[in-house]
């Protein structure tokens, strides 16, 4: 009929012929990369939290570590308290540069790897297996003598309120909220967390239970994060891709170590037969089986598909690592925090690894800080925190001098910064910063320019009011 055509075959292999081609040399050179920064081949592995975990192994971080099953590792596990993240005083709070000041989103330098840091300056990951602690030394002198622990205790006494807490509990809907009004609350916590609870808000405590340890640490894992970390800004200012590899490393070394049971597991059986045997066996473990059609030589054969409850004695991983790394991520963010709100200069909103606070504030948190722990806060190493609001000119070049001029901040990971910066040639740019977890940042522009008629950060801003 005159109208052009193509073979929609043809164009279809073609096209999965380039996807394929793509494909393979990407992961040819992500593998080279993972070879040549970490002598680790990828096939050996599944995932880029199994990559780090099998680096810090492979570096000597784990030497001398058991890892754990059973009742101890469920125990432990349950001081894990992921990241610190509300309103100054879980309270809808909204700012102006006229009222509060210039306002700086200022943020923690590589939180985990710092942290992974400060635990090997503070010994290190704990060594040799946990032992239960006695009726009689379950008290604050028994611990202080020992190299590790991990307790169920009560709260008898919260003496200082802060406006971010360091306790939290779980409420009704399943939310985490981190809360002053926990007295007579129970709580799972480690060395780390319940020395942070005594120092910034003067808490007593009763002892129930728990696990410790005492015999030694490993400190490796400090020289082992300093060297990626080390690594990855050489490359970096390299220019070379392979940074991002030292970076995924460095973000995901702790997560495998807090990996949840894996409660089932899966059997094939290739006959009737064998899955009657199969059953009768492993009648204990079997939830469900389903027949699964497979077509071999052009015949039908049957095949089922078993699923098995998998014991959690079976369950093996490295918490003690992990309940520390999250324990001393909130020490680095405590530090500043509290010290913060001595100072009667306070934070608006805190995110796991960042605080909104004055520009103004900063300068006069440095010194304090200085002088009362001996370190230099502000900076771009490990342990250090610096001001981070990204915005570009028209031409995509990185503006100076950023700073929220007023932001509204509803609740955890939900709030808007607008912004104000200044170009490589003087002017100014505006901008926004946004966020609503679980929201894609599309839809909440698309729906605040359906609602309104200003111009896109007006309408943003509209909305979140």
């Amino acid at each position: 009929n005159g109208i052009p055509s193509f073979d929609i075959m043809t164009y279809s292999i073609r096209y999965c012929n380039l996807d394929c081609e793509i494909l393979q040399e990407g992961y040819s050179i992500f593998r080279g990369w993972i070879l040549d920064a970490l002598d680790i081949d990828i096939n050996s592995v599944w995932t880029i939290a199994s990559l780090a975990a099998k680096y810090l192994l492979k570096s000597g971080v784990y030497d001398g570590v058991y890892k754990l099953a059973g009742i101890p590792r469920l125990f432990i596990q349950k001081c894990v308290v992921g990241g610190r993240t509300m309103c100054n005083q879980n309270k809808k709070i909204s700012t102006t540069e006229s009222s509060y000041g210039k306002m700086s989103d200022y943020d923690g330098v590589s939180l985990y790897p710092s942290s992974f840091q400060r635990m090997g300056m503070a010994g290190g990951v704990l060594l040799g297996t946990p032992k239960v602690i006695k009726d009689t030394d379950c008290n604050l002198d028994f611990l202080n003598t020992i190299d590790g622990y991990f307790v169920l205790v009560e709260i008898t006494k919260v003496g200082i309120d802060r406006q971010f807490p360091i306790t939290s509990v779980v409420n009704d809907k399943g939310v985490r909220m981190f809360r002053n009004d926990v007295v007579g609350e129970r709580m799972y916590v480690d060395k780390y967390a319940l020395e942070d609870m005594l120092e910034f808000q003067d808490m007593e405590v009763k002892i129930i239970r728990g696990y410790y340890y005492n015999q030694g640490r490993n400190p490796q894992i400090k020289e082992t994060i300093e060297f990626i970390f080390n690594e990855r800004l050489k490359k970096k200012a390299e220019k070379n891709p392979i940074q991002i590899v030292y970076k995924l490393i460095m973000n995901a070394g702790y997560g495998r170590s807090i990996l949840k049971p894996i409660t089932d597991d899966v059997k094939i059986c290739n006959s009737l037969d064998e899955l009657n045997k199969f059953v009768q066996k492993n009648y204990q473990r079997v939830i469900e089986y389903t027949e699964l059609n497979c077509i071999k030589r052009g015949n039908m054969k049957r095949k089922f598909k078993v699923k098995l409850i998998n014991p959690i004695k079976n369950h093996f991983n490295n918490c003690v690592l992990g309940v520390e790394c999250l324990s001393m991520s909130k020490r680095i963010m405590n530090e500043v925090i509290c010290l913060s709100e001595d100072l009667k200069l306070g934070a608006m909103y805190i995110d796991t690894d960042s605080c909104h606070i004055s520009y103004g504030d900063v300068a006069i948190l440095e010194k304090a800080y200085f002088e009362k722990y001996g370190r230099i806060l502000t900076g771009n190493q490990m342990g250090q925190f610096h001001i981070d609001f990204d915005l570009k000119d028209k031409d995509g070049n990185e503006c100076s001098d950023i700073y929220s001029y007023k932001s509204i901040f509803l609740g955890k990971k939900c709030y808007i910064d607008m912004l104000k910066g200044t170009a490589l040639d003087g002017s100014v740019v505006w901008g926004t910063h946004i966020r609503m977890k679980g929201i894609p940042n599309s839809t909440i522009k698309h729906t605040a320019n359906m609602l309104y008629d200003g111009n896109d950060d007006d309408n943003l801003y509209s909305l979140y009011e």
